[in-house]
């Protein structure tokens, strides 16, 4: 039963993503009709002019289609460079951040985030209980040490293995 969540959700996402790229094809594709439409109509009135009502026509669809890459490529790979920033304060140590996105950008950016965003409370989680642990443990070895005799030498070994381990887990 678990695999098959798994499998849903994972087409679910790529669905979302192929819905984008359909859409930029489809669109393409439309445009390149109208304008072949286009160059029928306005290719019988300018016979002696076809070179340049072609040329008119390509360029309105290279307007479109260039438009169409900017539009979606602004809704896919836009939100990067702002996740790889916030991401970098994550890894300089500021757990507490989620990662944000905008409204419009795309469903399988959006759902990527989501993932990103769960394994960061992990990530937090994991980092508080790691800095009670921390500070637990070596709060009661502290507290063990203060009590041994300072000149026996077992006690100078602790010391020297807690201050070693506190270098090494800060």
């Amino acid at each position: 039963m678990k695999g098959t969540k798994h499998a849903t959700q994972r087409f679910f996402s790529a669905r979302e993503l192929r819905i984008s790229l359909m859409l930029i094809i489809l669109i393409s594709f439309m445009s390149a009709v109208v304008f072949m439409y286009l160059i029928k109509i306005f290719g019988g009135s300018l016979k002696e002019h076809s070179i340049l009502s072609f040329g008119l026509i390509m360029l309105g669809y290279v307007a479109v289609v260039g438009f169409l890459t900017m539009f979606f490529t602004h809704r896919f790979i836009g939100p990067f460079e702002r996740l790889r920033y916030e991401l970098g304060m994550v890894l300089a140590g500021d757990y507490t951040r989620r990662l944000k996105i905008r409204g419009h950008d795309d469903a399988y950016v959006k759902s990527f985030i989501d993932d990103v965003n769960r394994i960061l409370v992990l990530l937090e989680e994991n980092d508080r209980c790691g800095a009670e642990l921390f500070r637990d443990f070596f709060g009661d070895l502290s507290a063990l040490i203060g009590k041994m005799d300072p000149n026996d030498p077992l006690t100078r070994k602790l010391t020297g293995l807690r201050d070693r381990m506190g270098k090494h887990l800060r």
